[in-house]
């Protein structure tokens, strides 16, 4: 488990199982941010820690979704909303 912190300090991203939380600093106010998706989560790439989006909206992370390979965005209020990013040569991420 590799824990990321907001950029404001005050929530906690976090890895359970073949998801992800996240929680206030303070230990309350858990949010499982996959249980919403309809999508099958086979497993996090081993030692990529998941990152906090600048503006705090999404969390982005390495996986195998639904069979596929790649980074992933899903949303940190929990409404279940994932996408999938694109690296573009040179390395820029959308």
């Amino acid at each position: 488990m590799y824990p990321a912190w907001s950029s404001d300090g005050a929530s906690i991203a976090f890895e359970v199982g073949n998801s992800y939380a996240v929680i206030k600093a303070d230990g309350t106010g858990r949010t499982d941010l996959l249980a919403a998706a309809s999508v099958t989560l086979t497993r996090p790439l081993p030692d990529a820690p998941a990152a906090w989006s600048a503006d705090g909206n999404w969390l982005i992370f390495g996986a195998t979704v639904n069979g596929t390979n790649g980074l992933f965005a899903v949303a940190t209020d929990g409404s279940g909303a994932l996408q999938p990013m694109t690296v573009t040569p040179g390395g820029r991420v959308d």
